[in-house]
Protein backbone atom coordinates (compact mmCIF):
# COMPACT_ATOMS: atom_id res chain seq x y z
CA UNK A 1 0.00 0.00 0.00
CA UNK A 2 1.99 2.99 -1.25
CA UNK A 3 -0.22 5.40 0.69
CA UNK A 4 1.81 4.25 3.71
CA UNK A 5 5.06 6.24 3.65
CA UNK A 6 4.94 6.34 -0.20
CA UNK A 7 6.55 2.89 -0.46
CA UNK A 8 4.35 0.75 1.82
CA UNK A 9 7.30 0.31 4.20
CA UNK A 10 8.90 2.31 6.99
CA UNK A 11 12.58 1.66 7.72
CA UNK A 12 14.25 3.31 10.69
CA UNK A 13 17.99 3.79 10.27
CA UNK A 14 20.24 5.27 12.90
CA UNK A 15 23.98 5.54 13.21
CA UNK A 16 23.41 4.47 16.82
CA UNK A 17 21.83 1.21 15.69
CA UNK A 18 24.32 -1.59 15.18
CA UNK A 19 22.09 -4.66 15.40
CA UNK A 20 18.46 -3.93 16.14
CA UNK A 21 15.41 -6.06 16.54
CA UNK A 22 11.71 -5.34 16.76
CA UNK A 23 9.59 -7.26 19.24
CA UNK A 24 6.19 -5.57 19.11
CA UNK A 25 4.06 -3.18 17.06
CA UNK A 26 0.97 -1.58 18.60
CA UNK A 27 -1.65 0.86 17.33
CA UNK A 28 -3.04 3.31 19.87
CA UNK A 29 -4.92 6.61 19.41
CA UNK A 30 -4.11 6.81 15.68
CA UNK A 31 -0.39 6.20 16.14
CA UNK A 32 1.75 3.16 15.36
CA UNK A 33 4.30 2.24 18.03
CA UNK A 34 7.27 0.02 17.24
CA UNK A 35 9.11 -1.37 20.27
CA UNK A 36 12.54 -2.91 20.00
CA UNK A 37 16.16 -2.98 21.08
CA UNK A 38 19.44 -2.13 19.47
CA UNK A 39 22.80 -3.53 20.38
CA UNK A 40 25.10 -0.66 21.17
CA UNK A 41 28.34 -2.61 20.84
CA UNK A 42 29.40 -5.94 19.40
CA UNK A 43 28.90 -7.37 22.91
CA UNK A 44 25.87 -9.68 22.75
CA UNK A 45 24.90 -8.60 26.29
CA UNK A 46 24.71 -4.87 25.54
CA UNK A 47 21.63 -3.16 24.09
CA UNK A 48 19.35 -0.16 24.51
CA UNK A 49 15.57 -0.34 24.29
CA UNK A 50 13.88 1.93 21.75
CA UNK A 51 10.37 3.13 20.85
CA UNK A 52 9.50 4.65 17.45
CA UNK A 53 6.11 6.37 16.90
CA UNK A 54 4.66 6.72 13.43
CA UNK A 55 1.59 8.51 12.14
CA UNK A 56 -0.97 6.23 10.51
CA UNK A 57 0.33 7.25 7.06
CA UNK A 58 3.76 5.78 7.88
CA UNK A 59 5.63 9.01 8.54
CA UNK A 60 7.53 9.45 11.78
CA UNK A 61 5.78 11.56 14.44
CA UNK A 62 8.47 14.09 15.30
CA UNK A 63 6.43 15.44 18.27
CA UNK A 64 7.11 12.19 20.16
CA UNK A 65 10.32 11.79 22.18
CA UNK A 66 13.24 13.18 20.20
CA UNK A 67 12.17 13.42 16.55
CA UNK A 68 9.80 10.45 16.93
CA UNK A 69 12.16 8.14 18.82
CA UNK A 70 12.70 7.33 22.50
CA UNK A 71 15.94 5.61 23.49
CA UNK A 72 15.72 4.15 26.98
CA UNK A 73 19.39 4.93 27.37
CA UNK A 74 19.15 5.38 31.12
CA UNK A 75 19.71 1.63 31.30
CA UNK A 76 21.40 -1.03 29.21
CA UNK A 77 18.56 -3.34 28.35
CA UNK A 78 16.84 -5.63 25.89
CA UNK A 79 13.16 -4.68 25.69
CA UNK A 80 10.90 -7.69 25.47
CA UNK A 81 7.28 -6.70 26.24
CA UNK A 82 5.26 -3.49 26.15
CA UNK A 83 1.82 -2.25 27.17
CA UNK A 84 0.09 1.04 26.39
CA UNK A 85 -2.33 2.53 28.95
CA UNK A 86 -5.53 4.32 27.96
CA UNK A 87 -3.80 7.69 28.60
CA UNK A 88 -1.06 6.77 26.10
CA UNK A 89 1.66 6.10 28.67
CA UNK A 90 3.76 3.01 28.01
CA UNK A 91 5.29 0.37 30.23
CA UNK A 92 8.25 -1.55 28.83
CA UNK A 93 9.49 -4.79 30.39
CA UNK A 94 13.18 -5.28 29.69
CA UNK A 95 16.24 -7.02 31.03
CA UNK A 96 19.99 -6.71 31.08
CA UNK A 97 22.67 -9.30 31.70
CA UNK A 98 25.06 -8.24 34.45
CA UNK A 99 27.71 -10.68 35.65
CA UNK A 100 25.29 -12.25 38.15
CA UNK A 101 22.58 -13.14 35.61
CA UNK A 102 19.54 -11.39 34.17
CA UNK A 103 18.11 -8.31 35.87
CA UNK A 104 14.53 -7.31 34.92
CA UNK A 105 13.08 -3.78 34.74
CA UNK A 106 9.84 -1.97 33.98
CA UNK A 107 10.25 1.53 32.54
CA UNK A 108 7.35 3.97 32.27
CA UNK A 109 7.28 6.42 29.34
CA UNK A 110 4.68 9.20 29.19
CA UNK A 111 2.47 9.63 26.12
CA UNK A 112 4.76 12.41 24.82
CA UNK A 113 7.80 10.11 24.81
CA UNK A 114 9.44 11.36 28.01
CA UNK A 115 10.42 8.89 30.73
CA UNK A 116 8.15 9.34 33.77
CA UNK A 117 10.69 9.98 36.54
CA UNK A 118 7.94 9.76 39.22
CA UNK A 119 7.62 6.01 38.51
CA UNK A 120 9.94 3.73 40.48
CA UNK A 121 13.42 5.21 40.69
CA UNK A 122 13.89 7.80 37.93
CA UNK A 123 11.26 6.08 35.77
CA UNK A 124 12.41 2.49 36.33
CA UNK A 125 11.23 -0.27 38.63
CA UNK A 126 14.01 -2.84 39.04
CA UNK A 127 13.01 -6.35 40.08
CA UNK A 128 14.97 -7.59 43.11
CA UNK A 129 18.24 -9.32 42.24
CA UNK A 130 19.05 -12.86 43.27
CA UNK A 131 15.58 -14.17 42.37
CA UNK A 132 14.85 -16.31 39.32
CA UNK A 133 11.99 -14.99 37.19
CA UNK A 134 10.12 -16.64 34.37
CA UNK A 135 9.63 -14.29 31.44
CA UNK A 136 5.98 -13.55 30.83
CA UNK A 137 3.94 -10.65 29.55
CA UNK A 138 2.98 -7.23 30.83
CA UNK A 139 -0.72 -6.41 31.19
CA UNK A 140 -2.35 -3.27 32.55
CA UNK A 141 -5.45 -3.41 34.72
CA UNK A 142 -8.02 -0.62 34.75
Amino acid sequence: DTSFNTTGTYIYNSSYDRRGFLFDVRIHNNYIYAFGSSRTTVDANSATSVIVRLNMNGTIDTSFGTNGVVWLSNQTSFAMRAAIASDGSMYILSYNVPGSGRQYFITKVNANGVIDTTFGTSGIYAYPTGITYIEGDIVLDK
